[in-house]
């Protein structure tokens, strides 16, 4: 419309200023986001089961995988100050002693089944029998800069530490089977409910669940063995 002789109207915003408010806007959400990170967990490659401080581990794992709750700085990558991907900003320990030359390279990237972004930390040799300490240090940084919130009290600042052990089992012999019941449902976990104890001269019982093997539900079974292996008594 005219108004005193000029025309005035509503047009578009020009491409050029169009670009500077979208880069604006984002440097606003940067600048908004002040929540430090923090580690929400620790895996095996491949095992949805969470390791937790004070777990045992009974195979000598390759890598180990560490979840945050969001993502991750990847600037200046396995070099960079607050990178992920650096081997730097962790510390493992074998009975109290510095390990963390064994990390030989961090990859990262979101895993759109588990939902996390993940690093998955690669080490120089499967790791051997002992008692570890696995830290993310507080140099870790979110992609606006945040540090990490290593001690989940809400505030940037320490390193988060999960302790763990591994004890690998070393078979001698070949396999024995347990159960002669086959059908239904036979399950065997460490502690609840399975179970495996000796004596002084290697005799040995197991224990372990058996749904409808008595006709009654779920139940508990166990058999002896001598210490060459040789089945005493039944079910």
């Amino acid at each position: 419309m005219k108004l005193g002789g000029t025309r005035r109207g509503f047009g578009a915003v020009p491409r050029a200023r169009r670009r500077r408010i979208r880069f604006e806007s984002l440097e606003v959400r940067a600048m908004m986001d002040a929540d430090a990170p923090f580690v929400s967990g620790l895996f095996l490659a491949g095992d949805p089961h969470e390791v937790m401080t004070g777990d045992r581990l009974v195979n000598s794992p390759g890598q180990l995988t560490l979840a945050f709750s969001e993502a991750m700085s990847e600037v200046d990558g396995a070099t960079g100050a607050g990178s992920v991907l650096n081997p730097a900003n962790y510390r493992l320990t074998l009975f109290g002693a510095d390990y963390s030359a064994t990390i030989s390279e961090v990859a990262y990237g979101f895993n759109a089944i588990t939902n996390h972004h993940e690093a998955t930390l690669h080490f120089a040799a499967p790791l051997p029998s002992g008692v570890y300490a696995l830290s993310s240090l507080e140099t870790l940084q979110d992609v606006p800069g945040n540090g990490l919130d290593g001690d989940l009290d809400g505030i940037a600042g320490g390193d988060h530490t999960i302790n763990f052990e591994i004890a690998r089992i070393v078979t001698d012999g070949g396999e024995t089977q347990v159960n002669t019941t086959t059908s239904g449902d036979q399950t065997f976990t460490i502690g609840a409910p399975g179970t495996i104890a000796s004596d002084d001269a290697g005799n040995y019982v197991i224990t372990w669940a058996g749904h409808a093997q008595d006709g009654d539900g779920w139940g508990i079974f166990a058999l002896r063995f001598t210490a060459g292996g040789e089945q005493v008594g039944d079910e």
